[in-house]
């Protein structure tokens, strides 16, 4: 497939969602507050416009590593357990891009650190939402398989450092994303990684307890956010 751009409107995203991740567990922030999330969202829906990108490689999965193409990626038992059964894997890549880089420089710029807060939040929210919009587009394509959950290097153990490996494998500046000597994606609010396909496998809630990476976003957690008033 050609790297697919698509506007923040055709995008599963909720402001609900962001208040989870400032830390409102569920709950509607104070009216200014509101206001605000609403009125830099309004900011990133004009402005954003997310990429996404996959390739579907043959596979096999070992006890704790995965074998693309003659490429070993090291991502211990955890989520090799999980792509067992794949057949094939989709090596993807997706960015809310560089545009909502741009906003952040302008709101640091700014010294205002209420809004680049919620700006980071909204971002959170957004990749995500990007990543489950191509989860769609590939159960389309796919058909009657099943595809895993999305694994990326940094989860359960797998060493960001596979970063290299798995850009290795895709075209190169695909969306326009590129990696830092750390491994570190840029733009801000990217994300890469593997969802196996296959008939026997399956989707499933993202099991925390089974994970020790503490600041994932997928661990669900009251969290104290001090009033921003």
């Amino acid at each position: 497939m050609d790297d697919a751009v698509i506007s923040c409107s055709s995008l599963q995203f909720s402001v609900e969602g962001v208040y989870d991740v400032m830390g409102y567990a569920g709950n509607v922030p104070e009216y200014p507050v509101n206001e605000l999330v609403n009125s830099i969202w309004k900011r990133v829906e004009k402005t954003v416009t997310p990429h996404f990108y996959y390739q579907i490689f043959d596979c096999e999965i070992l006890s704790d590593r995965v074998c693309i193409q003659n490429t070993v990626f090291e991502t211990g038992k955890v989520i090799a357990r999980s792509l067992r059964k794949s057949k094939q894997m989709a090596v993807f890549v997706a960015t809310v891009g560089q545009e909502y880089e741009n906003l952040v420089n302008e709101i640091e710029a700014e010294d205002d650190s209420v809004s680049l807060f919620i700006l980071y939040s909204i971002g959170t929210c957004l990749v995500e939402s990007v990543g489950d919009y191509m989860e769609e587009i590939l159960k389309k394509e796919i058909g009657d398989s099943n595809h895993t959950n999305r694994f990326s290097p940094g989860y359960c153990g797998w060493s960001v450092e596979e970063q290299k490996k798995l850009f290795s494998l895709l075209p190169r500046g695909i969306c326009d994303v590129r990696l830092s000597d750390s491994c570190l994606m840029y733009p801000i609010k990217s994300i890469s990684g593997f969802m196996g396909i296959g008939e026997n496998v399956t989707t499933k809630i993202y099991g925390c307890h089974i994970c020790r990476v503490e600041n994932c976003f997928m661990r669900k957690r009251k969290r104290i956010f001090l009033s921003l008033i």
